[in-house]
């Protein structure tokens, strides 16, 4: 399950952008000194001279930027807060078994929605929660509202990925940032073609499974059309409208203010979007 070109440009971004603020505005203090000085050491390096440049190239990769390597167990070990380390340590097991599903699914046409929306809760959904919680509990909230910060985390992450899958099939390559069909080449059974299964002729679902099971870019066109007409599109942009409106629900248990708002509309934009 691929994200935009745009996206990856946003995150880098935003792994390089010197605060650490959580959903209530809070900047825990000993996250942005080391966070702050890790961008410092970043920008030194980017004015470098270039024989200094020449110079670092030339080390092994083993000795090179030894602080850089340890910043993030550094801030864990300042924050010597163990649920942070617990909740990083089972998302990441987590992420690796919805991986393996993934593999498993690849060329399945058997696949139903609850498998394929199994996957969604063990990659996507669990790395948003995870960001969620993170930022509740670094910014001191009580238990209830780190709760359900973990739900909207969750459904932020069915909404974007069930919207991501669904604009493989009615984006195109320039605005998308990756080719169309490129679910379908890998023989990835994503929502649009599950849906189009529970509804196809018997003709247009061999078509369909033929297409899961060995690659269908040889008979993309047929394939959009059967998915098309079958109402697949619309019953998977109201699948993911559905979670973005549970994600938002879930913010009503935090107190109002412009960081609430914001993580609204994200959950809005997750779905809105073209790219």
């Amino acid at each position: 399950m691929h994200a935009g070109v745009g996206r990856q440009r946003d995150a880098a971004h935003q792994a390089h952008h010197p605060r650490a603020v959580t959903p209530t505005g809070h900047v825990p203090g000993r996250v942005t000194e080391q966070a702050t000085g890790h961008h410092r050491r970043h920008r030194a390096g980017q004015h470098q001279r270039p024989a200094d440049r020449r110079h670092r190239a030339g080390r092994p990769r083993r000795w090179a930027r030894p602080a850089a390597r340890r910043a993030p167990f550094q801030l864990l070990v300042e924050l010597d807060d163990m649920r942070i380390v617990c909740i990083l340590a089972d998302t990441t097991t987590t992420i690796a078994e919805g991986e393996v599903l993934q593999l498993l699914n690849i060329g399945n046409d058997d696949v139903d929605e609850a498998a394929y929306l199994a996957v969604i809760g063990r990659k996507t959904a669990v790395l948003c929660a995870a960001a969620s919680v993170l930022g509740g509990l670094l910014g001191g909230l009580p238990a209830e509202q780190v709760a359900a910060l973990r739900r909207y985390g969750m459904e932020l992450g069915y909404a974007f990925q069930i919207a991501d899958d669904l604009l493989d099939y009615v984006s195109d390559s320039g605005t998308l940032g990756k080719n169309i069909g490129d679910d379908l080449a890998e023989g990835k059974p994503t929502l649009p073609l599950i849906y189009a299964l529970e509804q196809a002729s018997p003709e247009q679902a061999q078509s369909l499974r033929h297409a899961i099971e060995h690659g269908g870019l040889d008979s993309l066109d047929r394939i959009i059309a059967s998915i098309r007409d079958s109402g697949a599109l619309e019953r998977t942009r109201d699948r993911a409208l559905l979670h973005a409106r549970a994600a938002r629900e879930a913010l009503t248990l935090l107190p109002a203010s412009a960081h609430r708002d914001a993580l609204a509309t994200l959950a809005e934009y997750s779905v809105r979007r073209t790219f």
